[in-house]
């Protein structure tokens, strides 16, 4: 999620695939119900809906 650098990101994207990835897994493994109907990027900042 976000501007990856890949292929379709591109090269001056501000991060790599392997880091986006290993950050939303860390988000979904720290999930709560709590923590439900809220939007996060990669590193858990909140996101505006």
């Amino acid at each position: 999620p976000g501007w990856v650098e890949t292929d379709m990101g591109g090269p001056n994207a501000p991060i790599q695939a392997e880091e986006s990835v290993t950050g939303i897994m860390a988000r979904l493994d720290e999930q709560t119900l709590e923590m439900t109907g809220r939007f996060v990027d990669y590193a858990g900042t909140n996101l505006p809906w």
